[in-house]
């Protein structure tokens, strides 16, 4: 059997790499550019190129945020943590007033 798309010629991107030699990527269809090529694309082939640096700030960003909201909710359970411990050692002590005290604090 014959493969009849080995005798259709192959197009290539019509653009320059930057060290001067010809694209060799298959460009759109319908188009004489490849997708980084592409005049009408830059902005999306901008974007596309470095997919993995933009992810890892965006990642980044986001496991700060997240940590601070855990540092923050820590400090407030150790701040409820000590003021329970607060009442309830005066409590204890029998120092009624003073665990009244605390509790409208």
């Amino acid at each position: 059997m014959i493969n009849s798309m080995s005798s259709m010629p192959r197009r290539y991107c019509a653009a320059t790499k930057a060290d001067g030699q010809p694209c060799r990527a298959a460009p759109l269809r319908d188009a004489a550019y490849c997708f980084l090529h592409d005049p009408d694309r830059a902005e999306d082939a901008a974007k596309a190129s470095k997919p993995q640096e933009a992810q890892l700030a965006a990642d980044a960003a986001q496991a700060k945020k997240e940590q601070e909201a855990a540092d923050a909710a820590a400090r407030k359970k150790a701040d409820a943590d000590a003021k329970l411990k607060q009442e309830q050692d005066a409590m204890l002590a029998g120092d009624t007033a003073r665990a009244r005290k605390l509790q409208e604090a």
